[in-house]
C-alpha cells in the first residue's frame, strides 16, 4: 500500500511507513537536509488553534506532552501511563546508557479527519517537535500502540539527531511502540 509517498512495508509480523528509495548511511555523510525540516514557525503548530475553542487540554508523560482533545478519560490515563512508562523499558531493552533528553508534543485527535487535516502523512512526520495521531474507535489498545509509535519517532530524532535516516526512525518508532506496549 502506498500513501502520500510513503510505502507500508511488513516484515516479521511487524509493520511500518517507510520512504521508498535505497537505505541511507548511518554515519558516512552528513544529509544536506533533514526530513524534520519545515519553512513553518517553530511554534505554528502549537499556538494556532489546533482543536477547537474549549475541546483542548495537555496531559505530561514522562518528557512529552500530549495535547487532545479527546474526552474518554480512561483512554488519556492509558496513553498518558503507557507513554510515560515506555522509555524506561525501551532503554532497558536496548541496555541504553543515557535517556534521550525531549520535550515535544504529541497531538491526539478524536477524530482521523482532524488529525489527516493537520498533517496528510501517514506517519511519522515530526514538524518542530510534533506528531499527530488519532484515536482508533472502539480499540483503545491499538490508539495506544499508534501514540506509541509516534513517540518513538520523537524518541528516536531526539536520540539520534535529525539527520537519523527514516528507515532507522521507522524501526526505532515501531520497536519503541512494541516494547511500550507490553507494559500498557
Amino acid at each position: 500500500e502506498a500513501r502520500d509517498g510513503w510505502l507500508l512495508v511488513r516484515y516479521d509480523g511487524r509493520r511500518g511507513w517507510v520512504r521508498p528509495g535505497p537505505p541511507e548511511p548511518l554515519f558516512d555523510r552528513p544529509r544536506a537536509t533533514t526530513p524534520h525540516s519545515v519553512s513553518e514557525p517553530p511554534t505554528l503548530l502549537l499556538d494556532g488553534p489546533v482543536f477547537p475553542a474549549g475541546r483542548g487540554r495537555e496531559l505530561l508523560a514522562d518528557r512529552w506532552r500530549i495535547r487532545s482533545d479527546v474526552t474518554d478519560e480512561a483512554l488519556l490515563e492509558r496513553v498518558r501511563a503507557a507513554v510515560g512508562q515506555a522509555p524506561g523499558r525501551f532503554e532497558t531493552w536496548w541496555e541504553l546508557p543515557a535517556r534521550a533528553a525531549s520535550g515535544d508534543v504529541v497531538l491526539l485527535f478524536s477524530r482521523d479527519e482532524d488529525a489527516r487535516r493537520l498533517d496528510r502523512l501517514a506517519c511519522g512526520r515530526i514538524r518542530n517537535g510534533v506528531v499527530t495521531a488519532s484515536v482508533v474507535p472502539g480499540d483503545p489498545d491499538a490508539t495506544v500502540r499508534r501514540v506509541l509509535h509516534q513517540v518513538g519517532h520523537l524518541y528516536a530524532v531526539a536520540l539520534l539527531g535529525s539527520s537519523i535516516p527514516p528507515w532507522l526512525e521507522e524501526g526505532l518508532a515501531d520497536s519503541f511502540a512494541a516494547i511500550g506496549e507490553k507494559g500498557a
